[in-house]
């Protein structure tokens, strides 16, 4: 919220857990109105992602699509723009 004092940043949404009944661990809710709170959220999520997987970002393969071989490359989660892309 807007409150004053309200430490929204890195807080997990335990109502929608709850509802949901599951015990998995919910994405944080973060908001982001400086660059210091997009650079503690931009350390936050590259903290979760393993070591040999950030080890490909930017890095160029190729990936079976349906007969054919095509080549890819892997982007980081901030290689593209705020969206639903990157959100997944």
């Amino acid at each position: 919220g807007d409150a004053a004092g309200d430490e929204s940043m890195d807080v997990t949404d335990n109502h929608r857990r709850e509802e949901s009944g599951t015990t998995e661990d919910i994405a944080p809710v973060y908001e982001i109105a400086t660059k210091a709170d997009f650079e503690q959220y931009k350390e936050d999520v590259l903290s979760r992602v393993p070591k040999s997987v950030k080890s490909r970002f930017r890095e160029g393969a190729f990936s079976r699509w349906g007969k054919d071989w095509l080549p890819v490359l892997e982007l980081g989660p901030f290689d593209v723009e705020p969206g639903p892309v990157r959100d997944m």
